[in-house]
């Protein structure tokens, strides 16, 4: 072959700059490879609004290190948001939307 194996695959979107996966209650956090945050390398916006995410934030998505805008209203999120919000992850976000969750702390 003339692969090397091994190697990074390329992302599948390298141009996207916005995603709405919403309103798909059957995506849940097992739905997402833990690649998945590579697949879009320049993703700005992400809507995921009415899925089934949840209780914590899947990992691949705070690993979207664009991110300026963050919709996951109507989730299965509990719990306190994820502490690292704004200093380790999504450090670019200019809005945040969690409504309709179950979040019962946001912050320290």
């Amino acid at each position: 072959g003339t692969g090397g194996g091994g190697g990074i695959a390329p992302p599948l979107f390298p141009k996207l700059t916005s995603l709405d996966i919403g309103r798909n209650p059957k995506l849940t956090n097992d739905s997402l490879p833990n690649t998945f945050h590579t697949q879009f390398p320049r993703l700005l916006q992400l809507w995921s609004d009415d899925c089934g995410f949840g209780p914590d934030i899947p990992p691949s998505l705070l690993e979207m290190e664009r991110l300026e805008v963050v919709r996951m209203t109507g989730n299965r999120l509990e719990g306190t948001l994820e502490g690292g919000i704004g200093i380790r992850y999504w450090k670019s976000a200019r809005v945040l939307a969690f409504d309709g969750n179950k979040l019962s702390g946001v912050g320290k």
